[in-house]
């Protein structure tokens, strides 16, 4: 039996729901239904965790004879205890052909299991694993996690694998949930020990805690959380064209008011009224304006009110969709992860717009006096300043004087001058040319390069193969032409980072599954080519066997196949001192990011990355 067959039967003979099984074993539920229907090959190293699931949904244990034939042959009819249930499962599904057969050149089992033994005091640093670790001393399942904090259960298992970080506050609850189930001496020695923490003996309760969420805490970095949540916005992101959930300007009009009046409005209340004002105002405006939007205030007005969320994100697209220009001053120096993390997944669907130009300050600014400034140049503005901790008492005034308006324009400037860009942004709506420009200029900077694919790259392409697949793509020769120009310049740009720095390729290998159902694309951006142009079997073999060839001949050159990518729909190029994030698929949009913290918290999920392998 297949494996897909195999877990269907499994699941069936126990009468287990799909939503079920995702929910115990902290995985995904739209992958658990594709892996039961044999869409998508599972992944070895989860396969644990979904047998011990099974064992979980039946403490009291399972008679023998209701399991599938197979599987009986192993344990026999009589009853079987939980833990001997999760162990036969796992031994019976482990022999199934998909893990016997090997992939295009995948390295065996053996191989895997000696080499995560080498980096296992490295990579037992990342927070996934940690948590991975606690989670297994004290016998806790990613449903009962996710349940206690009362947040989704694919959650827990994208903080597992590494592909996002939680907020302080779910991290604290976290810590406590797993220290509270710690029931005697032995599990907490066992724990401590895991952890590197010394045991005195007489630690309470309190301290044990203190000392476990320290631990588990020690790694986290504001950057990766932050990059990660942009990363997921970009890898999910689909056109919103028609504008649907967007809440229609007539329906906000009441809420905005006179937007000619100018008024006083106070506190975090008011900080909502003054900015449906200012941005109902812009988004009336039929002729394209520059808006400015800076605020050290922090963002309970934004995140804390959901029904006023959806107002402001309407708002904001209807801005963009009018053209008007944003350029929006993030402070993300003295926030708390949860606030930044909350604040970028509200914006960033907006800058797939390509009009938001994002900026952050060079250095954390002074929170003694908090300051707002919502500008549409010529128009209004909105200002507020007031002392550290006085949000509900904060007056913010909405006005259209115009020497205020000139005023704030300038202040704005200066604060501006003190701000590095956070990310430039490229759409295939606008021109394209200025990211080849920046692709060639990303490839002219010091420092090897790290490139994270959705599939294997066009540049290690053998000409011949291109040729050929372009050949019974039926594409028109213009647009051939210009993906032929493509792959040649990256093949240059290939060649002269061999000469200085050198690359590290960072790829999944397709199953055979995916290609046969014709799932596995080339790399070709879609700004060039909209249709997605599938490998075939011998095509992707052909692929892979050359980048092999080309790994042992070219010393800079080096080829790391993942057990899996966080993101299906992102390529990401790295160099210390910029990254460039490619969205796959419709609309093209690129992320260029040249801020150091950024590109540090990129290093660190791409070294993350490669030890996960």
């Amino acid at each position: 039996m297949l494996l897909h067959e195999k877990l269907s039967a499994l699941q069936q003979a126990l009468n287990v729901k799909n939503a079920t099984l995702a929910r115990e074993s902290g995985l995904d539920a739209a992958s658990v239904s594709r892996f039961l229907q044999g869409k998508r090959l599972f992944p070895y190293k989860y396969l644990p965790m979904l047998c011990q699931a099974m064992a979980r949904l039946f403490p009291d244990g399972v008679p023998g004879a209701a399991l599938p034939e197979e599987l009986r042959e192993k344990t026999g009819d009589g009853h079987i205890e939980a833990g001997a249930l999760s162990e036969a499962a796992l031994a019976w599904l482990s022999d199934s052909p998909e893990y016997r057969k090997k992939r295009f050149g995948a390295k065996d089992r053996k191989s895997d299991k000696k080499a995560a033994r080498k980096n296992s005091s490295s990579s037992m640093k990342v927070f996934g694993e940690k948590l991975s670790l606690l989670m297994d001393i004290a016998g806790v399942s990613g449903a009962q996690l996710s349940a206690a904090l009362y947040i989704d259960p694919s959650l827990i298992y994208k903080y597992r694998i590494g592909s996002r970080s939680p907020k302080k506050e779910t991290l604290d609850g976290i810590s406590a949930y797993i220290c509270s189930r710690i029931t005697n001496a032995d599990t907490r020695a066992r724990m401590l020990a895991s952890a590197g923490i010394a045991n005195t003996g007489d630690m309470t309760a309190e301290e044990f805690h203190e000392k476990i969420n320290a631990w588990l805490q020690e790694d986290q970095v504001l950057d990766v959380s932050v990059l990660g949540s942009l990363l997921e916005t970009i890898n999910d992101f689909s056109y919103f064209g028609g504008n649907a959930g967007v809440i229609p300007l007539e329906e906000i009009a009441p809420l905005a008011g006179d937007v000619t009046h100018n008024e006083s409005f106070w506190g975090i209340e008011g900080m909502r009224q003054a900015a449906t004002r200012y941005l109902y105002y812009a988004a009336t405006l039929d002729a394209p304006v520059t808006m400015y939007i800076c605020t050290t205030s922090t963002l309970d007005f934004l995140t804390m009110d959901l029904k006023w969320k959806a107002v402001w994100g309407s708002l904001m697209v209807h801005c963009l969709t009018k053209g008007h220009t944003i350029k929006m001053i993030h402070n993300m120096y003295d926030r708390n992860v949860s606030e930044i993390v909350e604040a970028l997944e509200s914006f960033g669907p907006l800058y797939m717009v390509g009009r938001m130009e994002p900026y952050i300050f060079k250095m954390q600014q002074s929170t003694t006096i908090r300051h707002t400034i919502y500008l549409i140049e010529d128009h209004a503005v909105v200002t507020a300043s007031y002392a550290e901790g006085q949000d509900d008492v904060g007056e913010y005034v909405y006005s259209t004087e115009p020497q205020r308006l000139i005023a704030q324009k300038k202040h704005f400037e200066a604060l501006l001058a003190d701000c590095v860009s956070l990310a430039d942004i490229y759409r295939s709506d606008d021109s394209m040319e200025g990211f080849d420009i920046r692709l060639g200029r990303f490839w002219g900077l010091p420092g090897g390069a790290t490139l994270l694919e959705p599939s294997l790259s066009l540049f290690t392409m053998p000409e011949s193969i291109l040729r050929s697949i372009l050949d019974r793509s039926k594409l028109d020769d213009e647009t051939q032409r210009k993906i032929f120009d493509f792959y040649l310049a990256e093949k240059q740009w290939l060649s002269l980072q061999m000469d200085a720095d050198g690359a590290t390729e960072l790829a999944v290998i397709a199953d055979w599954e995916a290609l046969t159902a014709g799932e596995v694309y080339l790399d070709i951006p879609s700004y060039l080519v909209t249709q997605r142009i599938p490998y075939t079997q011998d095509e992707y073999a052909a692929h892979l066997s050359h980048i092999r060839r080309f790994e042992k001949e070219t010393p800079g050159y080096r080829f790391v196949e993942l057990a899996e990518s966080p993101f299906r729909n992102i390529k990401m190029y790295y160099k210390p001192d910029e990254t460039l994030v490619e969205k796959a698929g419709h609309p093209a949009i690129v992320f260029a990011i040249s801020n150091v913290y950024m590109c540090r918290a990129a290093h660190q999920m791409l070294s993350h990355l490669k030890r996960k392998r």
